[in-house]
């Protein structure tokens, strides 16, 4: 026995000597994590403050928010948890984020490169640009910088060649005169970018399609009927032409609406070929044809609204049915399930907080919900972002949940909360949201959304999935089957669960509405919508795409219904489709091709 336990300890002396103290593994692997952008100077400690009066003693410094900190230790201190950078003592583990996307030599690794092509110019309230010419931010031990003013920046007429992505964001490599070249950040700077030829696109085969105005509810603008000159190949049996309109006086905007019967036979190709170049500008009825070849060819059912003109050139068309079977057609004021394009009605009803005061971008998480894990690390940008480190799928409730309440208590009885804090898209982002505006004001989120958004715009059509007035269309989605619709399932039960994040319905006409107001600054004022945008910089924010060439992206999908919003992001030119048949891609694909086309054309 005495041998045996000599022994170990002669096992437990080589441990320490070989390893230090047994257990001291779980600490090996390192971590990496950077300043918050938002911060500058911060309260950094030569050791963990215990108490309130020592958190007042920390010395103000200022630490890049470019720069990789290597984390040395964590500890619990007085009030919350601290990390000890090395090289700069302790500060508050939620000023950092967690680096993920870190090379051994502890420099940041490029997540994703690509080829790409545009224009550089300073953003306006950009002074000077610092361009890193031996690559993007911290990916180099010695980084070699040099620093432009916006007037030399524009005089070398800058030229993208590449585009990447780190944890830092998105970079763009350029070239110019007098041999400037390096990467630049991409929030400093516009870029203005010409679409490459092989962009992907749908080849078809244009379709007679007959084309007649259908009754419309809420318009302020005389009715045209939009007739497409679009080449008959096969004949095929018009729909008789009807015309009526009605006027309301809370309608916010004007259409031109028609209904379309759509034919269909063999599922299109998609493909990239060169997109086709035209000598100017298309007419009304060619862009017109154009689009409904488009729509026919893809099969898809649905309403579409398009302009080029903003509110004044909107017109609106309908395809297909809202129920095959007792042969309902879509129509200008059905709402359809709007899936991921609430979040943006979200964002914007946390923006109007943000206004007055009652919440801020920085507001931690753990203030309203301190059960979800690392809450106090995760602020309402990054759930407006989607870099809160939540993840979750799409479980189904059943029984359907009734109530606000019981809605977030389900998200986070099944979120996994990481503390990874980069991008990845939850729709547990928003619900939490839905709750802490439901927290701060003490209404239910629906309340809010009509306070906020819904009746200062003159929303008619908007509504909550179980609240649709049975006077309107409330339609099914459908299947292409060889030619054949088939109906879809539509879980109630999936939609209850989504407060916040999908289960709201709207018409095209009202998401216009509601995005064209938000970005003229109608809704939350322009300082307001530039905040809840992050600047428009070229990533996911608040609810919206946005893009290169100062144009948004917007898409949803649920229960077999397509959404879409593409445009530019000051709402002039726009295109929303609702499908309740259509492939998810295709589709896709069909509403940006439709912006092209409405972007070529003369004004509506």
């Amino acid at each position: 026995m005495m041998k045996m336990q000599r022994s170990l300890v002669g096992l437990i002396s080589m441990a320490v000597l070989l390893g230090g103290v047994v257990g001291a593994s779980a600490s090996a692997k390192v971590t990496y994590v950077r300043v918050k952008p938002e911060l500058t100077r911060l309260a950094v400690y030569p050791k963990v403050p215990k108490t309130a009066h020592q958190v007042k003693l920390g010395h103000k410094r200022q630490l890049s928010a470019y720069q990789v900190y290597q984390v040395v230790q964590r500890r619990h201190g007085s009030g919350g948890e601290y990390v000890q950078l090395k090289g700069h003592g302790w500060l508050k583990q939620n000023k950092t984020a967690k680096l993920t996307h870190v090379k051994s030599n502890g420099t940041l690794a490029i997540i994703k490169q690509q080829a790409a092509r545009g224009t550089l110019t300073a953003k306006t309230t950009v002074k000077k640009l610092t361009v890193s010419v031996n690559g993007p931010q911290a990916t180099q031990k010695v980084m070699q910088h040099k620093t432009l003013t916006a007037a030399k920046a524009k005089a070398a007429h800058l030229k993208v060649t590449q585009a990447a992505q780190t944890d830092f964001g998105q970079y763009y490599y350029a070239q110019g005169k007098s041999g400037i070249h390096g990467w630049i950040k991409a929030t400093t700077v516009n870029l203005s970018i010409t679409l490459p030829a092989d962009a992907d696109t749908v080849i078809t085969t244009p379709k007679p399609v007959a084309v007649a105005a259908a009754p419309t509810v809420g318009i302020t603008a005389p009715i045209s009927v939009v007739t497409p000159t679009t080449p008959v190949t096969t004949p095929t049996k018009p729909a008789n032409q009807t015309s009526s309109s009605s006027q309301s006086n809370q309608s916010s905007v004007a259409t031109s609406t028609t209904s379309s019967s759509t034919t269909s036979s063999k599922t299109p190709v998609v493909t990239k070929p060169a997109t086709a170049i035209t000598s100017g500008p298309l007419t009304e009825a060619q862009a017109m044809a154009k689009i409904n070849a488009l729509i026919t060819q893809n099969h898809i059912m649905g309403t579409l609204l398009v302009t080029n003109d903003g509110p004044a050139g909107v017109k609106v068309m309908n395809y297909g049915d809202a129920n095959v079977t007792k042969k309902i057609p879509n129509s200008t004021n059905q709402p359809y399930p709007l899936a991921s394009l609430e979040k943006a009605l979200t964002g914007a009803v946390v923006q109007h907080l943000i206004n007055e005061g009652k919440l801020t971008m920085t507001t931690s998480l753990s203030q309203y919900y301190p059960q979800v894990p690392f809450a106090k690390d995760i602020t309402i940008r990054e759930l407006l972002d989607h870099t809160s480190g939540i993840r979750m799928g799409e479980p189904i409730p059943t029984p359907p949940l009734t109530n606000e309440s019981d809605q977030v208590a389900f998200t986070i009885s099944h979120l996994t909360s990481t503390d990874q804090h980069i991008w990845n898209y939850s729709n547990a982002n928003f619900t939490l949201l839905a709750g802490i505006i439901g927290k701060v004001t003490g209404k239910s989120y629906m309340s809010n959304l009509q306070s906020d958004v819904l009746t200062p715009l003159g929303m008619q059509h908007t509504f909550l999935y179980n609240q649709i007035p049975s006077n309107l269309t409330n339609p099914l989605s459908y299947t292409d089957n060889n030619g054949q619709s088939q109906p879809n399932n539509i879980s109630t039960d999936l939609l209850s669960s989504e407060l916040g994040c999908g289960n709201v319905y709207a018409s095209v006409g009202d998401y216009y509405t509601f995005i064209n107001s938000l970005f003229t600054g109608k809704l939350d004022g322009q300082a307001g919508f530039q905040q809840l945008s992050d600047g428009q910089q070229i990533k996911y924010s608040g609810g919206v795409y946005y893009r290169a060439g100062n144009t948004v992206r917007i898409g949803g999908a649920d229960n077999g219904f397509r959404s879409y919003y593409f445009g530019t992001n000051n709402g002039k030119v726009a295109v929303v489709l609702f499908a309740n048949q259509g492939n998810w891609k295709g589709a896709d694909t069909v509403a940006e091709q439709i912006q092209d086309i409405v972007s070529q054309s003369e004004k509506f």
